[in-house]
């Protein structure tokens, strides 16, 4: 499994069963040539995780504004629990 920024392992679960329209507060963590990586926070702040945001799911003005620890609001495309993995989107 993937590791989080930090080296702690994430779990991605308490994500599972995320409403589509639910906002997350995230930063931004690391860059790759497909997207960032966002540690996202659990609504009730108790759990947080690392995503990916691939580049087709910035919002219009992202790219001009993105910097490693910007604060950024997500939603939750999907979760594979098996991969321990996050997939994730800046769009309405």
């Amino acid at each position: 499994p993937r590791k989080k920024s930090q080296g702690r392992l994430r779990d991605v679960s308490s994500f599972v069963g995320a409403s589509p329209d639910e906002w997350f507060e995230g930063e931004v963590t690391g860059f790759t040539a497909f997207g960032v990586y966002v540690e996202v926070t659990s609504t009730d702040g108790a759990d947080s995780c690392e995503g990916l945001l691939y580049v087709r799911e910035f919002s219009d003005d992202f790219v001009e504004t993105a910097i490693r620890g910007s604060k950024v609001k997500v939603r939750v495309l999907g979760v594979d629990v098996q991969a321990n993995s996050l997939k994730l989107t800046m769009k309405a």
